[in-house]
């Protein structure tokens, strides 16, 4: 049965800790592939539909540096809000051959309680978790009270702490700020490039 990795998100834009993420989990979890999948109305943001074009171009973009990474666009072609269960519920239906693996940083892992049918997630991936924070401690307290509940391996993602996100990239873009180690050079020129994130979006 290959084993399949998943990280969701809405890449606006895809930067250093998504990528490592994504490829830390292939590795340490010996994955056949890791799957990056762009929301497309995600439930919980704004609609990014203004940059999808840019969104994915960037996506395909860095992933070249990144052997075991694709693109998977399952959710572009569904109507209304990205659900992350009734995607997992597609991939069982289309791939029953695969064991799927999905990461999420400790924040989404604080919340996952609140998603939409979470105990149906868990029953349909292996949840792969990585922290956001320089101590391990709270995302291993974490774990054990999801592994209580739910019952389905909650694992730990073994990789340093990347202090990164969208919002701080789109925030120092609009300020005419460095980037520095936050994106790829690929993508830090693609943003240049495109006058994106000028605007407060």
């Amino acid at each position: 049965m290959k084993k399949i990795g998943i990280l969701g998100g809405s890449f606006n834009p895809i930067h250093n800790a998504h990528l490592m993420m994504a490829y830390t989990a292939k590795k340490q979890f010996e994955l056949d592939d890791m799957w990056l999948i762009p929301a497309k109305n995600p439930p919980h943001k704004q609609s990014v539909a203004f940059s999808d074009e840019h969104r994915l171009n960037m996506l395909r973009l860095a992933i070249r540096e990144y052997p075991g990474l694709s693109v998977h666009l399952y959710e572009y072609g569904k109507e209304g809000l990205s659900y992350t269960v009734e995607t997992l519920r597609a991939f069982h239906l289309c791939y029953p051959d695969c064991h799927f693996f999905y990461v999420m940083g400790e924040d989404s892992l604080a919340d996952f309680k609140r998603w939409y049918h979470p105990e149906e997630i868990a029953q349909l991936a292996d949840i792969i978790v990585a922290s956001r924070d320089f101590s391990n401690d709270s995302l291993r307290k974490l774990l054990i009270e999801n592994r209580a509940e739910f019952g389905n391996p909650f694992l730990e993602l073994e990789m340093d702490y990347l202090p990164i996100s969208s919002t701080e990239i789109r925030c120092r873009v609009r300020n005419g700020e460095a980037l520095n180690g936050l994106v790829p050079k690929s993508i830090e020129q693609y943003i240049s490039d495109n006058g994106l994130y000028k605007e407060n979006v």
